[in-house]
């Protein structure tokens, strides 16, 4: 039996949950959710004040709190939202009374329809009745649209759609919105409002059969898309600047394209073959004429794009670069402006495909990059902290990893030479399973490939993104469950999402009580 500790959920002789946070929505699925609900796609998040950089993905619960701007956006949105939803389509309401009485029922009738989509449930008797008071109060003053208007206003305000509130038992209605949170980042459709409705999300059965027919929808390759970014940071690149004179021809249009490039690799990957070997050990990748050239690659064969921007599938030099960690999007974001960044990059490795964290360095350590030295490597400018014990603590665990992608330089371009001297890209793996030495990127990639460490901060990954949460010594058993299942399946990165979604934790029976920080009160 797993050993509990205060504010755990003991689940079953063999699986306790740490504490589940109440989780509201983050700006990617505030948009989402409203262009269902609304047939409103013009991402009004876009104006709100941003969510804090977790370092780890953008639904992290403990992170994503109201501030007094964030509430005062939310009532902007709400009320813009309302307004033009009504005049983009009147029959959103579903009914035209033509007097006080059929009004009232029009609109309690609107409150029970919209309001069960908006927070994902049916709304008891109590909430409509105060939806209704709303109403009154609006319509005693104005006209009966404007009373809509002003209820729908007021639930796109609510915490009930701000958040996903699962209060007491885990009922049905609240596995149709884990789910559809968890494969695609929006509400319930009305196929799985309507499993919820007949009861039939409580067995693993039932919602494994949910979660296939998620799987195949294209919703479900955007939310892998985004897992993937985040988990890599590829949107870092995007924002990456370098020195013109160290890099001409750096700009936004071939940021823009390298990170493409990844995106097209990784779904790639995810989708046509599942290997989690093959995100570390893909001999492909995919580019148009300009980032052909960019790498130094034979230019394209007119005729066999891929898509609209002329990207192809092309195979690459194994002996150069491979996978993920050969990505220019990886390799440009984890460097310098003027230079590569082996501590950066290591630091990447280790925290990212290696899930082990490590301590911030010292208050009297200035962790800046080496100046440029003509006459030496990068390589022999770092290993100058092995001589400082201060540094060489951590450095010990990043700098081996980093040396293997010294063979690209700032902006991910293949190189055999530094300042006219010879790369060395040698090293060791000592702390995963199965270690050992490597030369270069591709023997470093080929190590990961194959390693059990490498293998369980995948699953942890996918853990943390479906949870919001980074795991703890309670969710011990959920891992445990869920990397057997990665396992039997040849570590097919496809089966993730579904067993994650048929776990006991994600189907628990109950959850500890949460808190909003900074509710939002009902009424605007």
């Amino acid at each position: 039996m797993a050993t509990t500790t205060p504010g755990a959920l003991h689940l079953d002789e063999t699986h306790t949950l740490g504490p589940e946070p109440i989780r509201r929505l983050t700006h990617g699925e505030y948009d989402a959710t409203i262009r269902d609900l609304l047939g409103d796609d013009s991402k009004p998040s876009k104006r709100f004040a941003p969510d804090v950089d977790t370092r780890d993905f953008d639904n992290r619960a403990d992170a994503l709190t109201v501030t007094p701007l964030l509430a005062e956006h939310y009532a902007e949105a709400a009320e813009q939202l309302a307004k033009s939803a009504l005049e983009r389509d009147p029959g959103l309401i579903g009914c035209a009374p033509i007097d006080i009485e059929g009004e009232l029922r029009c609109a309690e009738n609107f409150i029970e329809s919209f309001g069960k989509r908006a927070f994902r449930r049916p709304l008891d008797v109590a909430t409509v009745a105060s939806y209704l008071d709303v109403f009154r109060e609006e319509r005693a003053t104005t006209n009966f649209v404007a009373g809509i208007e002003r209820v729908l206003e007021t639930m796109l305000q609510s915490p009930r759609f701000l958040y996903r509130i699962e209060e007491g038992p885990i009922d049905d209605f609240a596995r149709a919105s884990r789910l559809s949170y968890l494969l695609w980042g929006t509400m319930p459709d009305e196929a799985l409002f309507g499993a919820a409705e007949a009861g039939k999300l409580h067995t693993t059965e039932e919602v494994a059969k949910a979660a296939d027919r998620m799987l195949a929808d294209p919703r479900a390759r955007e939310r892998v898309a985004r897992f993937s970014a985040q988990w890599l940071e590829l949107d870092a690149v995007l924002e990456t600047n370098k020195v013109e004179a160290v890099y001409p021809g750096w700009d936004a249009d071939l940021r823009m394209r390298l990170r493409h490039e990844a995106a097209l690799l990784v779904d790639d990957v995810f989708w046509n073959d599942g290997r989690f070997s093959q995100l570390l050990l893909a001999d492909y990748t995919f580019v148009d004429s300009t980032l052909a050239r960019f790498y130094g690659l034979p230019r394209p064969l007119p005729g066999k794009e891929l898509d609209a921007l002329g990207f192809h599938r092309l195979t690459i030099d194994p002996s150069r670069r491979l996978g993920i960690l050969g990505l220019g999007a990886f390799l440009a974001a984890q460097a310098h402006p003027d230079q590569s960044a082996p501590v950066r990059r290591g630091k990447f490795i280790r925290e990212r495909l290696l899930c082990q964290p490590l301590d911030p360095p010292p208050d009297d350590v200035v962790a800046t990059p080496p100046k440029i030295d003509p006459r030496s490597t990068t390589r022999a400018r770092l290993e100058l902290h092995e001589f400082d014990p201060r540094c060489a603590t951590c450095h010990d665990k990043i700098d081996p990893l980093g040396f293997a992608l010294e063979h690209f330089d700032g902006v991910g371009r293949f190189r055999l030479l530094e300042s006219k001297h010879p790369i060395d890209a040698t090293g060791t793996l000592t702390f995963a399973k199965p270690g050992g030495d490597f030369d270069g990127e591709p023997a470093l990639s080929r190590l990961l490939a194959e390693s059990d460490d490498a293998r369980s901060c995948y699953v942890k990954q996918w853990f943390r993104f479906a949870f919001g949460r980074r795991e703890l010594s309670q969710d011990d058993a959920t891992l445990r469950e869920l990397s057997r299942r990665f396992a039997e399946h040849g570590y097919d990165v496809r089966v993730l999402p579904r067993a994650i979604a048929e776990s006991v934790a994600f189907r628990l029976e109950g959850r500890l009580e949460g808190k909003l920080e900074g509710k939002l009160e009902d009424a605007p």
